[in-house]
C-alpha cells in the first residue's frame, strides 16, 4: 500500500458565504494568487498526476498549481470532503462549532453532514485504487482540510484531538506519504 510518493493538499483561502452550501463556497483572490505560487516551490513541480476532489474550492486549487505542469487533472467524488450539502447553511463560528462536535463523534451525522467513519473509508479505499494503479509516481490530491486531517489521523492510529489537529492547519497546508510513511505531516 502506498508505494508512491503521494502529497496531499488542502485547497487554497475561502470565501465564507453563509448564502451558500458548504461545498459552493469558493476560492478568494488571495488564495489563487498564494496557489499559483505554491507552484514555484520545488516539491510541487515534477508532479506525474493530480488529483482533486470535485468542490471548486479544490478545482481551482488544482488548477492554479498545475498552470506551469499542464497535466489533467482528474477530479474523483471520493476525495471530496465530508458531504455538509444536506445540513443547514452556516456561518464561519457555526462552521466551526459544527466540526467540533462531528470530530468528537465519528460515527454520528451532525447537521444531517456525512459520518465522519463513512466519509474516511470512502477517502482510504479512493487512496489505495490511485496506489495500485501507479507505480513510484509523484501524486498530488486536493482536497480539504477535515478529510485529509482524518486521513492522517488514522495512519497514525490516532483519533484523539481532531479539532485541534484540523484547527492547526491552515490553507494550502501539505503532508506527504513516501512508501506508505508520512514523512511530512499535515499537522502543525
Amino acid at each position: 500500500m502506498l508505494n508512491n510518493t503521494i502529497i496531499f493538499l488542502r485547497h487554497a483561502e475561502i470565501k465564507v458565504d453563509s448564502s451558500k452550501p458548504i461545498s459552493k463556497w469558493t476560492l478568494t483572490d488571495k488564495g489563487i494568487n498564494v496557489a499559483k505560487r505554491l507552484s514555484e516551490i520545488e516539491i510541487f513541480q515534477d508532479i506525474d498526476y493530480i488529483f482533486s476532489s470535485y468542490e471548486e474550492k479544490a478545482i481551482l486549487t488544482a488548477e492554479n498549481i498545475n498552470y506551469k505542469l499542464k497535466l489533467p487533472i482528474i477530479k474523483d467524488k471520493a476525495l471530496n470532503e465530508l458531504n455538509r450539502d444536506l445540513g443547514p447553511k452556516l456561518t464561519k463560528e457555526e462552521y466551526f462549532s459544527t466540526v467540533r462536535i462531528c470530530f468528537n463523534d465519528l460515527k454520528r451525522s451532525v447537521k444531517k453532514w456525512e459520518k465522519p467513519v463513512k466519509a474516511i473509508k470512502r477517502f482510504i479505499k479512493k487512496i489505495d485504487e490511485i496506489d495500485k494503479k501507479y507505480l513510484d509516481k509523484k501524486i498530488l490530491i486536493v482536497s480539504h482540510g477535515l478529510i485529509i486531517n482524518l486521513f492522517f489521523s488514522w495512519k497514525t492510529n490516532n483519533l484523539e484531538s481532531l479539532f485541534e489537529r484540523w484547527k492547526s492547519n491552515s490553507f494550502l497546508n501539505y503532508g506527504i506519504i513516501q512508501n506508505n510513511k508520512i514523512v511530512k505531516d499535515i499537522k502543525k
